[in-house]
């Protein structure tokens, strides 16, 4: 038996960015997207991980806190607080972290250009603009997000 569960994305720490629409994840899954209200309710929600990002037009953030649901537990199990949480702010030209972390900036054709260890920040001002790929790792799990500078 399964229940219908209502995401609030007013509480994921991406809610305040200036976005255009957000995408909601089912286990990885993209189960909606181009949403642009600040509640999602899942039909019929089953025991996994869902999580939230944003979209500005452009790009896709990194994911937002994980929401673990456990439907024979009458609710939301678990809020991840310390799941992999990071964004770029094309402003700045900088990947931001919400833990410190390992960082490390690719190009398309898979050479590195940037690594970093143990930093909740990365500029990336001085590469040339284009799309790159970045892996941030967190206690040995690892995220990687597409960058389009």
């Amino acid at each position: 038996m399964s229940d219908d569960k209502t995401i609030d994305k007013t509480k994921s720490p991406k809610a305040g960015l200036i976005t255009n629409t957000y995408n909601v994840y089912k286990d990885g899954e993209k189960i909606a997207t181009g949403l642009t209200d600040t509640q999602y309710t899942v039909a019929n929600a089953t025991s996994v991980r869902y999580y939230v990002t944003a979209v500005d037009g452009i790009s896709e953030s990194a994911e937002s806190n994980a929401i673990v649901y456990n439907s024979g537990v009458d609710g939301i199990a678990n809020i991840d607080a310390n799941a992999n949480n990071f964004t770029y702010n094309s402003t700045t030209q900088t990947i931001n972290s919400n833990v410190a972390a390992n960082i490390n900036v690719y190009t398309t054709s898979g050479t590195l250009v940037k690594c970093t260890t143990e930093v909740s920040s990365l500029n990336i001002s001085e590469l040339a603009n284009g799309i790159y790929v970045t892996t941030i790792t967190v206690n040995g799990a690892t995220t990687t997000i597409k960058i389009v500078k």
